[in-house]
């Protein structure tokens, strides 16, 4: 099952329709969706072009991580890669989030470079349906 999901990197456009599509899905079965995002900082704190070796290893890392129903791709492409965690009723708590975050961040730091591994940024927000909404 593993080996089918590998090559299932979404580009932005259809990772934020599946999005939408989930979102709308969880809000009319009241189910909380988390979307996880993964940038690199700059020094500068701007966010970095994410190269295709590297990404290879972050996707390759989230499939590892997220459960088979989750979905994985770039929110902004070759920028910001992201994955949808869909969940049950209740929304998780602002310390759920982090954990997981945590979690995701350990495990990506192992795949990925050192110099890479310090500028991973891994964050957990909880979506909300919206039209032309950003992440909270």
């Amino acid at each position: 099952m593993f080996e089918r999901r590998m090559g299932q990197t979404y580009t932005q456009e259809v990772f934020r329709y599946f999005l939408r599509v989930e979102s709308n899905r969880g809000a009319q079965a009241r189910r909380s969706v988390l979307l996880l995002l993964v940038s690199l900082e700059e020094r500068d704190g701007a966010k970095a072009a994410i190269t295709r070796a590297v990404a290879d290893e972050i996707f390759s890392g989230l499939w590892r991580t997220v459960r088979e129903v989750d979905f994985v791709g770039w929110f902004r492409q070759d920028r910001v890669a992201a994955a949808v965690l869909t969940q049950g009723d209740a929304l998780p708590a602002a310390e759920d989030c982090r954990r997981i975050a945590q979690r995701i961040t350990r495990a990506l730091q192992q795949r990925v470079p050192n110099d890479i591994a310090g500028r991973l940024d891994v964050q957990v927000r909880q979506w909300r349906p919206r039209h032309n909404r950003q992440p909270s």
